[in-house]
């Protein structure tokens, strides 16, 4: 498997329990959700550049969003680029 992958697939975990522990916070009133963890998440996505964002926002956290939906903002080449910028930013905040 890539690194390229390898980071995406940490990315959807973390993305999994994010969305997880937001359900059990506000919708089951679970005061005992991990908010360090959510406060993480959003810090990490505070540090995204505004199109780093775009495609972390698109890619990872909107599930309705179609496969393609970069073509209408960047060339492939670019998009991979900063998308792997936006990985490796976001997974370094996990890894301290």
């Amino acid at each position: 498997m890539t690194e390229f992958k390898i980071m995406a697939k940490q990315i959807t975990q973390i993305v999994d329990d994010y969305n997880l522990n937001r359900f059990k916070s506000h919708v089951l009133k679970d005061s005992d959700a991990d908010e360090k963890f959510a406060l993480k998440v959003e810090y990490a996505l505070s540090l995204l550049k505004k199109e780093e964002k775009r495609i972390f926002e698109n890619d990872f956290l909107d599930n309705q969003q179609q496969k393609y939906w970069w073509r209408n903002y960047y060339s492939k080449s670019t998009y991979y680029r900063l998308k792997y910028q936006a990985m490796k930013t976001f997974l370094h905040c996990f890894k301290s």
